[in-house]
């Protein structure tokens, strides 16, 4: 047979040290039937333990990912340390069909949106930087552009010559 223990390893330790965001992580479920069904194979602090017996919501999990296809979970209890509970965990299930086993990405719905909207804000603002500059560029030419003509004002005072010396 072919030793597999080795990037078996690899895989659960790479796993263990991936991070999402602050709060987030990934983790990998064992789905095989029997007793090692819901073991958590790989995870950053609960390696060994039992999914069902670490979280409640633990068979929502499985149920997602023995159907085989990908699915997205809102709502769920936080397993990752420093994560807090709140219910705006999210968890994206794929199955992995050669082991038999359910790769789980965590993350926190919050931390997620925080960075888009930090994003959103950063280019909205550089975007009414850039309109501010147009607009009073816009101003400065057609001022420019607008302005009295030289002569009429001329004019004007030496109407006002005639009708004082008369």
């Amino acid at each position: 047979g072919v030793d597999l223990s080795g990037p078996i390893s690899q895989l659960r330790d790479q796993i263990e040290q991936t991070r999402l965001f602050d709060s987030g992580g990934l983790y990998a479920v064992d789905l095989a039937a029997g007793s090692r069904q819901g073991l958590l194979v790989a995870h950053p602090r609960l390696a060994g333990r039992r999914l069902q017996d670490v979280v409640a919501q633990g068979d929502p999990v499985l149920t997602h990912a023995a159907s085989g296809s990908v699915a997205i979970l809102s709502g769920i209890a936080a397993t990752m340390a420093g994560a807090s509970g709140g219910g705006d965990r999210v968890a994206l299930i794929r199955r992995n069909t050669l082991w038999d086993w359910a790769l789980v990405a965590e993350i926190s719905r919050g931390e997620t949106l925080a960075t888009v909207y930090r994003r959103f804000f950063e280019r909205a603002g550089m975007l009414a930087t850039v309109w501010l500059a147009l607009l009073a560029g816009w101003y400065l030419l057609r001022r420019q552009q607008v302005r009295k003509p030289s002569g009429v004002g001329a004019g004007r005072a030496l109407l006002d010559e005639r009708q004082v010396s008369s």
